[in-house]
């Protein structure tokens, strides 16, 4: 029997894993920084998104930790102390895929449930 399928469907989730990843990260490291008693969290996040956007730093990508060098190193210049910036980067970035991951299970829920609950073209039955 016929299906649904979507070609390339790991290319089509990457964008939005990207973003939900990025999101995930300002929020952790936030949330790290916080829970460290690290004073000017907006601005240390400020300075963190305008260097991005800059294209000065890049922000490391879910599983793919060749750019968190630069992060830290970003961090401990604004904090100055390269020990702190080290931690609270590496424990932002745990909690960042861990989040990352949930959200994918959910969406990637939804899209089957939507999938599986389409009407077909004959009749409109729903599998």
């Amino acid at each position: 029997m016929g299906g649904q399928s979507i070609q390339d469907f790991d290319r089509a989730m990457a964008v939005g894993i990207r973003r939900t990843f990025r999101k995930e990260m300002i929020g952790a490291l936030r949330e790290v920084l916080d829970y460290n008693d690290i004073e000017n969290i907006d601005d240390i996040i400020d300075s963190i998104e305008q260097a991005e956007k800059e294209d000065e730093l890049k922000i490391p990508t879910y599983l793919n930790i060749s750019r968190i060098e630069d992060l830290i190193l970003h961090l401990t210049a604004l904090l100055k102390d390269s020990i702190v910036a080290e931690k609270c980067v590496n424990k932002a970035y745990k909690i960042a895929c861990k989040r990352t991951e949930k959200q994918t299970y959910q969406a990637m829920e939804a899209v089957i449930f939507n999938l599986n609950s389409m009407a077909s073209r004959a009749g409109s039955q729903v599998k």
